[in-house]
Parts: structure tokens; sequence; C-alpha cells
């Protein structure tokens, strides 16, 4: 009888181990675009953000897109420049390597609180994946991933023309947000023909202040309620590739994003750090950046000294203008009222291109993997300050101008 039950239990015991067993679910694999092949592990830990859990998070910017990822933070201005950067383990700023496609994204530069060139400078929309490696990477890609790296890597035509299967695609999207009455339009349009892919993606997303739900609509710091704010963002977004076979890939990049933002800095008005009395304080601040860059993918060679190569040419510049406008009077009986205008300028012009070289190869039992190439980068930063002063109780007015 005792054996019988332990059997029957056995048996039920069985089949509902059988009935609850869960789907097996894999690891997603990290692609890298800029390193086909890595003879090293990497240290640190390493993230990947699909396109799917893109949409799925409904990601508009930076921020929300490590809004689970532990050990990873964005730098944020609420009052003004808003997502600067990514921090990394508490290293941020410049020693956080950020990069897409392959070519890097400009170094940030910050001057007090009037003047920021931020690194925010990624169209959500347009991207296939993002990796993030927390830990250090400068043996791989330099000084400047001392902290870690953030990859971003563009869609292309194929994965929107593998959807359906099809040789074309179009499609249009709209979001809506309430918290910054933020309105989103996405449309795109992709084709292939004779060997040829080709695809165009056009975003733009208008917005408002964030509310912040502060019910102190004070003129001066004490102010909770958020101050008036416009934004506008634009990004293009086109692609042509010509496909030899499916080891011989030709790809021509073409990208443009322009942001705009207009604040009435409420809460910036009365008396300001110096005991100065701030009347307006107005700032208009815009970001423009465009890349060119041209790649080509060889792999299966079989040549004695190497079976892949890669070698990509790339253009990119960005512009950052700020401007502010402040009327205030002094803390002197004698210094009265002035219109303080402060214009800032960040340009940086970025023309390289890299080539490398991947072999495969066996010794006996062991297997290598090596990998040799070169960079080139010529960088050119222009930074201005230009700014006037003009007295609206005297007639007198100054020009100072600033520049590196």
């Amino acid at each position: 009888m005792f054996a019988y039950a332990a059997l029957h239990t056995a048996q039920v015991s069985a089949q509902v181990q059988s009935t609850l067993d869960p789907v097996l679910k894999l690891e997603g694999m990290v692609i890298e675009a800029t390193r086909p092949v890595e003879p090293l592990d990497r240290p640190g830990t390493v993230s990947s953000i699909d396109a799917e859990t893109i949409e799925k998070r409904l990601v508009r910017n930076i921020k929300d897109l490590i809004r689970y990822e532990p050990g990873i933070n964005v730098g944020n201005d609420p009052q003004r420049f808003g997502a600067t950067g990514f921090n990394i383990r508490g290293l941020g700023g410049n020693r956080v390597l950020m990069q897409i496609d392959g070519v890097r994204l400009p170094d940030a530069f910050s001057i007090g609180s009037f003047a920021s060139a931020t690194r925010n400078m990624v169209d959500m929309e347009a991207l296939k994946s993002v990796d993030i490696v927390r830990g250090f990477g400068s043996a791989q890609y330099g000084g400047d991933a001392l902290g870690g790296t953030v990859s971003f890597v563009t869609k292309d035509p194929r994965d929107y023309l593998d959807l359906f299967g099809n040789d074309y695609y179009a499609d249009t999207k709209l979001g809506y947000n309430s918290t910054d009455k933020s309105f989103l339009k996405t449309a795109t349009l992709v084709g292939a023909a004779l060997g040829f892919e080709s695809m165009l993606l056009f975003t733009h997303s208008e917005s408002s202040e964030t509310d912040t739900q502060g019910d102190n609509k004070e003129l001066n710091p004490r102010r909770t309620a958020p101050s008036p704010q416009d934004n506008e963002i634009y990004n293009v977004l086109s692609k042509l590739l010509y496909r030899f076979d499916e080891n011989n890939v030709l790809r021509l990049t073409g990208e443009w994003m322009h942001s705009q933002s207009e604040i009435d800095a409420l809460h910036a008005r009365d008396k300001d750090y110096t005991n100065r009395f701030v009347h307006s304080l107005i700032t208009n601040d815009s970001q423009t950046r465009w890349r060119v860059s041209l790649d080509h993918t060889l792999d299966r060679l079989d040549f004695s000294l190497f079976d892949s190569l890669f070698w990509r040419a790339y253009r990119q510049k960005t512009a950052t203008t700020q401007i502010t406008d402040q009327d205030r009077t002094g803390n002197r009986v004698l210094e009265g009222r002035h219109l303080i205008n402060r214009i800032f300028s960040f340009d940086n012009d970025d023309t390289g291109g890299e080539f490398r070289f991947g072999k495969q190869f066996s010794t006996g039992f062991l297997n290598h993997a090596l990998e040799y190439g070169g960079q080139y980068s010529l960088n050119d930063i222009i930074q201005k300050r230009d700014g006037s002063m003009k007295s609206t109780s005297h007639i007198a007015s100054i020009r100072i101008v600033l520049e590196n």
C-alpha cells in the first residue's frame, strides 16, 4: 500500500511538474556596431535595450531610456537645460563615451547657469538598439570611456521590410503625453529594388513645460509652479544601402536633428544671489547636429592576413546657441536698471574615418580572433561668449566679447 501511494504521488507530481514547466527563455545577445570581433571579455555589466522595449516603455528621451537600469543615472537641469548626459556608477560627463552608429557624440561643455552644451542629441524613434557597458573601456575606445560606453544603433531598411516580407513599407505614428502636453509625429518610408534599400524617417515633437503639481505661483525663487516653456524637436534619418551579397554591404547614412526651447523664467525673478532685482529673464536655446557617413562591410574574404574588412568615413557637426535676456536693477543706488544680453555658442566639427581587419584562425586546439586597424579624427571646436549691457536709466551701452 505504501509503495503504491508513493508511486501514485510520484506520477501526480510528474504530471503537475510537466504542466507547470515554464517556457524556456534565452537571454538576449548583444551585438555592437563598432566591434565585430571581441578578442577579450569586457569588464563590467552589459545592458541591451532593443526597439521593442523602447516602444513598450514609451521612451521619449535618454532619461526614460535608463529608467529600469540599475547603476545608471542621467543628469538633469529641470529649470532650463534638461537632460545632460549619462552617469555610470558615479562617473559621468565626458568620462562616459556616447556614440551613434560608431561615431562619437561631441563632448559636453558648461559655463555656469547661462551656458551648457549637453549631449542629449539622439532621437529615440530612430533607434534599433542601445548597448550600455558599465565599466571602463579605455583600452578599447580611449580615455573618454573611463566610466563606460553608451552605443546607439539606428534602424536599417531591413528592420522594417522584414516585418511583412515586402519590398516596401510605410507608416505614421502619433503620440501624446499629458505630463508636458507633448505631441509626437513620426513618418517612415522604406523601399527596396535592384539590390538597393532606402529609408527615410521624419520625427517632429512639440511640448510645453512639465507639470510639477506645484501651487506656488510667486514670481521669485520660492515658486513651485512651472515657468512657461515651449519646446520643439525635429529629426530626419535617411539611409541608402547596396547589397552586393549578404557579406558585402555598402551603406550611406544621413542624419539631421534640431531642438529649440524658449523659457520665461518666472522662478528667476525678484532678488538674485548678488542682491540685484531681476524684473524678467527670458531664454532661447537651440541645438543642431547633422551627420553624414559612408561605411562598407565585407565578410568571408578568406585572405591570408584577414577574412573580414570594415571601413567608415564620416563628418559630424553640432552647433549650440543659447541666448539669455535679463532685465535687472542694480544693488547700488547709482547702478540703475539695465538690459543684459548674453549669447553663448559652442560648435564642434568632427571629420574622421576608420578601418579594421579581422582574422580568425586555429593553432592546434586553440581558436584565435585577431583584429587590427586604425582611426583618424580631426576635431575643430569653436566656443564663444558674447554679451552686452544697456542702461535704461542712463544713456550708456557696454559690449563684452569673450572668444576661445
